[in-house]
């Protein structure tokens, strides 16, 4: 019996101090990054460039590092989650 395994990686986001959880990142484009939930979208500035996201992430998991938050410019966020915060 044969099976796979992908990792299912979500995201905590907190806007204003309100923290929202479940997101999952849906695209990366010319240094933005969209993330979704059953909420909404937040669309980011990311600061990071797409090959250092990638060496954080292997040798993170490989050294067993937990990433630091990093902050970002939040770009666009749907109303609902705005409406959650408030």
């Amino acid at each position: 019996m044969k099976g796979t395994i992908l990792a299912d990686q979500r995201y905590k986001i907190t806007i204003d101090g309100i923290e929202h959880a479940g997101f999952k990142k849906v695209s990366e484009w010319e240094g933005m990054g969209k993330f979704e939930n059953e909420d909404g979208v937040v669309i980011v500035e990311l600061g990071s460039t797409p090959g250092q996201d990638f060496c954080n992430r292997v040798f993170g998991e490989f050294l067993n590092i937990k990433p630091a938050p990093v902050e970002v410019e939040v770009l666009k966020i749907s109303p609902r989650l705005v409406a959650a915060g408030k």
